[in-house]
């Protein structure tokens, strides 16, 4: 066994310029594919980033989410995905939850 390949850390974003959409790939599996230009609003406060898609509202927690924050309000963001291994350090980002919420149509 590889111990190298065991202990190396999966990013959990992915960066493109002038990209049309963001990627989430949630827990199970599921990908879903949410347009920039359905964002209404997003909020960064204390390790937990909410945005708000017109009719989906995403929620991403963890640890050191500044530089995905960034990337976001630049509309680069491409991919986001849950940390697959518990960081030590503290230093790089980390995605603990993922979650989007439908609104209901009235």
């Amino acid at each position: 066994m590889n111990l190298r390949n065991e202990l190396a850390v999966e990013h959990c974003f992915e960066v493109k310029e002038d990209t049309p959409s963001l990627s989430v790939t949630l827990k199970g599996g599921a990908q879903v594919m949410l347009l920039y230009s359905r964002l209404e609003r997003a909020e960064f406060k204390s390790g937990k980033i909410i945005a708000d898609f017109n009719s989906e509202i995403l929620s991403v927690a963890g640890q050191n989410l500044e530089n995905i924050w960034e990337h976001f309000q630049l509309f680069e963001l491409r991919t986001l995905k849950m940390s697959r291994i518990k960081k030590e350090l503290n230093t790089e980002c980390q995605i603990d939850k993922l979650e989007l919420c439908y609104k209901s149509q009235d």
